[in-house]
């Protein structure tokens, strides 16, 4: 939850005033003007927050529940942003550690499924390319021994890496950083919204604080710049840094807030935007002429108290050897920091609801929804309040399961033939929580077969792979205990015949594509055996509730993951259509899933490679395995408790590559050679939002209701049907859908 400060922002628009700061922060006493020449940045910090903590009387507590592992015992310290980075920008570099961290990490990104697309991608595939392997050789040879390095500093060298490993990749499954980059988290002193006035015509930029007054007849002045930069420059650059989107209107719409992600107690704001660098304050231009001024923050969130220098706070938290308790990565603050029990503005009551209502269910009294019920799901996964010390796994699926049941059955008895399917800022979750909602829309034929989801997948086949396999399948052979991980693999991909693979060389293949580009085999994913076997919440009926024509998806492109699972599954497999909310102002088409569509993720935490030198296979000139002790940097832990160390990095990739499939054909939909990750899938409509929608969810809906079924027209150039309506078909790729801002030359940049 961020802090709300108050800012007599809402109405001030209506006349000019003098520059204002919009709440305090803690200032170096007389020396804002020279404070980097006189006090090292982190000893700063270290006294700013003794005196935060000294000024508001605030004395460390114990904290009960799983709150005690996500946040420090106090509240965090407010200082300016510029102090944050002057302090990790103090650490001096440390070449030899830098250069053994690079080749730590070069065999981990071989894993990514995604490393040879990027580095060609096709055309529709909407952000810049990346050549992983080559970026950390073009870091590497900034580090060279017996040379001077080309970093001034540790900040330096690990923007660098986050550039190429975080920003460039654009997917939302990789995730390899520094804790370093964990020590602080970072808030802007005022939110917008990109506003259109009906819908369709292009958005204009307000302050978020004018939306409750709109109501009331007030017309706020739009925006004109931000920090002296265009309003829309301002946001498309800034949109570059986060990271998690492959597509520019997804990476857009991540800057705003809706009334979606404000009742997702999953979702956090993008911290990736600031992890690089972050002004101190947000200075607001308006169209009559108004200039406000707010301060933005940095809140500390590592312990200080030890902390004098750059030097110290390296040894600390940057050692991969170090062992003090670790700040815990920023989304989980917010995640914490929510409001577990207040109401959801702008939400009507639901018919039935999980617990932290990550699923919603809606039968609406009003006469325009009669007809239609609404499944509003924005995350698979059900997230429990820190504090309590009740539910479990099984107990979220179970109602994940048994409210589905129950709002078909009563969408049924109220004769409410169409559904909407409101997928807003869901990030993904828990495939089981998917499986039980696409089984209950569209069960199959035949419930007594298993069953899985019609989408096959391919992981690299690069060598890595191929010897850990070789020698795994020989101890299995011997039944050696060591063999599991080979088995967990083997069950999880099963052949697209529903069989089990007779071995790991018949999975493996390897196939090669036209780029000599080597892949596993396709496979499907043993659904009833990815979490439990069986699988514990079949359908009950064969008879689908709602026909294809009948269903409407609405996305913010904010899609990732299990949700675009879901979409890719609805839309490809059963011609569900698809609207687009929001996005760029632009007269163009956007795609309903805009982050990351393939999975499983995996981790390197507890990975044990086997041990070449004790190896029935030998190991092939120039492999180099993934090592099982720390890196020489320090990553953020999984828990902030250094003693549950497993093994491994805390480093996350995506394991396998996503084709929709025909499960009664047995054959892949579209170009089988190009996953879903690099396709352009335009929505069938596009819609950007209004005021009211930002007031009222139910505005959303009745608008998306009126392009499903009511002929409501689209976005100009966003559909394909008559004057502007939807069509059975989406518009496909052109140019002027492309993101016009680059990140430019950089590490594995392929504008060299």
């Amino acid at each position: 939850m961020r802090f709300i400060f108050a800012v007599a922002a809402s109405v001030a628009s209506l006349i000019a005033i003098p520059l204002t700061s919009a709440h305090p922060l803690l200032h170096p006493t007389q020396r804002s003007a020279r404070w980097m020449n006189v006090d090292e940045p982190c000893g700063q910090i270290r006294g700013l927050v003794a005196k935060w903590m000294a000024d508001n009387e605030i004395v460390p507590k114990e904290l009960s529940g799983l709150f005690e592992l996500l946040q420090p015992p106090v509240p965090p310290a407010p200082i300016r942003p510029s102090l944050a980075f002057a302090c990790l920008k103090s650490i001096p570099l440390y070449a030899d550690v830098a250069r053994k961290h690079v080749d730590y990490l070069a065999p981990l990104v071989e894993w990514q499924s995604t490393v040879d697309y990027l580095r060609d991608p096709p055309k529709g595939y909407l952000s810049e390319g990346v050549d992983l392997t080559q970026g950390l050789k073009d870091i590497a040879a900034k580090l060279q021994p017996g040379k001077k390095p080309k970093y001034p500093n540790m900040f330096e060298f690990l923007t660098d890496l986050h550039t190429l490993l975080s920003t460039r990749v654009r997917d939302g499954h990789v995730s390899i950083r520094s804790l370093l980059f964990d020590l602080f988290t970072f808030e802007r002193g005022v939110q917008f919204v990109s506003i259109s006035d009906d819908g369709l015509s292009l958005p204009r930029f307000y302050l978020r604080d004018d939306v409750k007054y709109t109501a009331d007849r007030y017309v706020p002045s739009p925006i004109t710049a931000v920090n002296g930069v265009a309003v829309l420059n301002f946001f498309l650059g800034l949109s570059l840094q986060s990271s998690g989107s492959h597509d520019p209107d997804a990476r857009f719409n991540t800057l705003f807030p809706t009334l979606s992600k404000d009742a997702n107690l999953n979702h956090a704001e993008p911290s990736d935007i600031y992890t690089l660098g972050f002004e101190d304050t947000t200075i607001v231009e308006f169209q009559n002429g108004t200039i406000l001024k707010f301060d933005n923050t940095a809140y500390v969130r590592a312990n200080f108290s030890t902390v004098s220098s750059g030097t110290d706070l390296y040894n600390i938290y940057g050692q991969g050897n170090g062992t003090t308790p670790s700040t815990f990565a920023t989304g989980l603050y917010h995640w914490a920091d929510k409001n577990w029990t207040a109401s959801h503005d702008g939400f009507p009551a639901p018919f039935k609801a999980t617990p932290s209502e990550s699923m919603r269910t809606f039968l609406l009294p009003e006469a325009a929804f009669e007809d239609t019920a609404v499944l509003a799901i924005n995350s698979f996964v059900e997230a429990e309040n820190p504090n309590s010390e009740t539910g479990s796994t099984m107990y979220f699926r179970r109602q994940v399961n048994n409210i589905t049941q129950d709002f078909i059955a009563a969408a049924r008895a109220s004769n409410r033939t169409k559904l909407i399917l409101d997928l807003q800022g869901n990030g993904g979750g828990f495939t089981d929580y998917l499986t039980i909602v696409y089984l209950h829309l569209f069960p199959p034929s035949d419930l007594t077969k298993p069953y899985n989801w019609p989408i096959v997948h391919q992981m690299r086949a690069h060598p890595q792979l191929q010897w850990i396999g070789t020698e795994l399948e020989s101890r299995q052979s011997k039944n050696l205990s060591t063999a599991s991980p080979l088995r967990a693999l083997l069950d999880l991909y099963i052949t697209p015949n529903n069989t089990r693979w007779s071995s790991f060389q018949d999975f493996l293949g390897p196939v090669s594509d036209s780029a000599g580009n080597n892949f596993t085999h396709y496979s499907l994913i043993n659904v009833t055996v990815n979490q439990f076997d069986p699988f514990p919440f079949p359908p009950t009926s064969v008879e689908p509730p709602f026909a294809p024509e009948d269903i409407i998806i609405v996305t913010d492109g904010e899609c990732a993951s299990a949700c675009a699972i879901l979409t890719s599954i609805l839309t490809n497999i059963h011609g569900v259509k698809t609207i687009a909310l929001g996005g760029r102002p632009l007269n163009q088409p956007m795609q309903a899933i805009g982050q990351v569509k393939a999975g499983p993720v995996n981790t390197f935490r507890g990975f044990v490679a086997p041990d070449p030198n004790n190896a029935s296979t030998p190991l092939p000139p120039g492999v180099t395995l993934p090592l099982s002790g720390k890196p020489p940097i320090r990553m953020p832990d999984v828990l902030p408790r250094a003693s549950l160390y497993l093994g491994g990095a805390n480093v996350d990739y995506n394991l396998g590559n996503m084709f929709p499939y025909d499960l009664d054909k047995g054959e892949i939909i579209g170009d089988k050679h190009l996953p879903l990750q690099m396709r352009y899938e335009a929505a069938h409509c596009k819609l950007f939002f209004t005021w009211e929608m930002m007031r009222e969810v139910t505005a959303i809906w009745k608008a998306v209701k009126e392009v499903a079924w009511g002929g409501g027209k689209c976005v100009k150039g966003s559909s394909t049907g008559p004057d502007g309506r939807i069509g059975d078909k989406t518009v496909t790729y052109s140019k002027e859908v492309e993101d016009k801002y680059k990140l430019g030359k950089g590490p594995g940049s392929l504008e060299r």
